[in-house]
């Protein structure tokens, strides 16, 4: 049953197949999805120990052309969650959660991975209007990725602010050639 609602099935289609009432069939997909998020394996772990940052990095490092990317530990960026408006009853500021850029409401989730692009590190806990600069200072991981030893760093496109830990592009107007564009 959970597959197959996960898979964009109808939950009115599964639960009558499977023949169990709607209340069975929402408690067979709570339970199924705790159990996998609770699974020690599929826990976000964002390397907090600097032996642990430093084995990150060689990962990357090695994944890289001609291992030219040294001391990368993650790659970090953000995504407009598509929400429903709120109700002035669910939330203080129902505009807050709306995005200029993007015209619609919205909750920011950002996301950390790492060399082979799975989730280490994951926050939806600012509203939709918030940009992703100030919704990662707002992260605990901002905490930790500040506090990486000297060489370490993380990676964001440039609508983060660049700092010594966390490495954004060049904005266009500093592109020497085409050849250093990347």
């Amino acid at each position: 049953m959970c597959l197959r609602w996960l898979g964009w099935g109808s939950h009115h289609d599964v639960r009558s197949n499977s023949g169990v009432s709607v209340a069975a069939f929402y408690a067979s997909i709570h339970q199924i999805v705790d159990g996998i998020i609770a699974h020690p394996e599929l826990q976000f772990e964002f390397p907090t120990s600097e032996p642990a940052q430093r084995h990150a990095a060689k990962a990357f490092e090695r994944l890289s052309n001609s291992c030219t990317i040294k001391g990368c530990v993650g790659a970090v960026d953000g995504w407009l969650c598509p929400i429903r408006v709120p109700q002035k009853k669910e939330v203080s500021r129902v505009r807050s959660f709306f995005s200029g850029h993007y015209q619609r409401y919205g909750v920011n989730v950002q996301a950390c991975c790492y060399h082979l692009s799975r989730f280490t590190a994951v926050t939806c806990s600012s509203p939709g209007g918030t940009g992703d600069a100030v919704a990662f200072l707002k992260w605990r991981l901002s905490a930790i990725v500040k506090d990486l030893p000297k060489g370490l760093y993380i990676v964001g496109d440039n609508v983060y602010t660049s700092t010594n830990q966390l490495l954004t592009p060049f904005p266009r107007p500093r592109i020497i050639s085409s050849a250093h564009d990347s």
